[in-house]
């Protein structure tokens, strides 16, 4: 990621369609997206971050 200063940071991927679940790795801690509500439990008992990217095309 690169650092956009004032504490943002940003980086660009391209992603099919589909469910997606992500955490940031902050100083060695794992935290959720503090911008996004959606989560979902994961296997070690804590929560991921959801990204949902719409299958239909937008016209």
């Amino acid at each position: 990621m690169k650092n956009e200063g004032n504490g943002m940071w940003n980086k660009t991927v391209i992603l099919q369609p589909g469910k997606y679940e992500y955490k940031f790795l902050i100083d060695g801690n794992w935290k959720e997206d503090p911008g996004n509500q959606q989560t979902c439990q994961n296997r070690f008992g804590t929560l991921n971050s959801v990204l949902e990217l719409d299958t239909r095309q937008r016209k």
